[in-house]
C-alpha cells in the first residue's frame, strides 16, 4: 500500500521518537570515529548557509537600493541601522554565521545606503554638520 510523503514523515517521526536514546548512541559514535567526515560536512553546510544568506542579501538590497540617492547597484550597498542601540549585531560581518531568519529581523532595523551615503551619514553624525547636497554623494565614474 502507498503511503503519502506525510504519513512516511510522521512514521518517522514516532519511529525516532520511539528510538532516541539508540540514534543518539549512533551518531555519537559515528562522530567519534569519522572526525574527518564530521568537518568536511559542516564545513559545506556552513559555506551553503552562507551563500544563501549573501544571496538574501544581496536581493534586498537591490529591490530597495538607496534610500537618498536611487542607486540600485548591490556590490555598492550597504546596510544602515536607523537607531544604532536597537543593533544587535553587523548584518554585513554575521551573514555567514546567523540564520535566515535573524538576518531578516536585523535587516529590518536598517535602511539601504550606497557607500557614499552612508559614510556622509557617518561623518554627520560624527560631527553634527548635514550635507544638504543629496546628489554630492553619487558622482559619476569619470574615464
Amino acid at each position: 500500500m502507498a503511503r503519502t510523503r506525510e504519513q512516511r514523515k510522521a512514521y518517522a517521526r514516532a519511529y525516532y521518537l520511539g528510538h532516541k536514546q539508540e540514534f543518539r548512541a549512533y551518531q555519537k559514535e559515528w562522530r567519534k570515529k569519522n572526525p574527518e567526515k564530521l568537518t568536511e560536512q559542516t564545513r559545506r553546510k556552513s559555506a551553503r548557509m552562507a551563500d544563501e544568506a549573501r544571496t538574501v542579501l544581496r536581493e534586498l538590497k537591490e529591490s530597495s537600493g538607496c534610500v537618498r540617492c536611487g542607486l540600485k547597484d548591490a556590490r555598492c550597498l550597504d546596510l544602515h541601522h536607523r537607531n544604532p542601540h536597537d543593533k544587535s549585531f553587523n548584518v554585513g560581518v554575521a551573514s555567514c554565521r546567523r540564520g535566515i531568519k535573524a538576518l531578516l529581523t536585523e535587516a529590518a532595523k536598517c535602511e539601504v545606503l550606497c557607500s557614499n551615503c552612508h559614510r556622509i551619514i557617518h561623518a554627520e553624525m560624527r560631527c553634527g554638520c548635514v550635507v544638504p547636497d543629496v546628489e554630492q554623494c553619487f558622482l559619476p565614474f569619470a574615464p
